[in-house]
């Protein structure tokens, strides 16, 4: 169940026959897909989305180039280009149907 309140839950859970075995696994707000999908990153992938979105990495046409990405957080553009790799597979991981 998403987006409901405790209150909801525990009466629906009141109407589950004894039969089935229910497990709660979370209850809290209901985050945005934004949201969600920035959770999947480490705080290191979300400075490096940060800056390449803020660059222009993801512009069309592009308006960066890791090598951009790579001086603005003082690292090799082969760690940029990991970073992305890794961030890119995460939330299309995430989003593919």
């Amino acid at each position: 169940m998403l987006g409901e309140t405790n209150d909801v839950l525990r009466e629906a859970l009141a109407d589950v026959p004894p039969e089935l075995d229910v497990t709660i696994e979370r209850i809290g707000p209901y985050p945005d897909a934004g949201e969600h999908i920035l959770a999947l990153l480490t705080d290191r992938q979300r400075e490096v989305l940060d800056i390449a979105l803020s660059l222009g990495y993801y512009d069309v046409p592009r308006q960066a180039t890791h090598s951009d990405i790579a001086d603005r957080l003082d690292c090799s553009v082969a760690t940029v280009g990991e970073h992305l790799q890794k961030i890119e597979s995460r939330v299309f991981e995430h989003i593919r149907p």
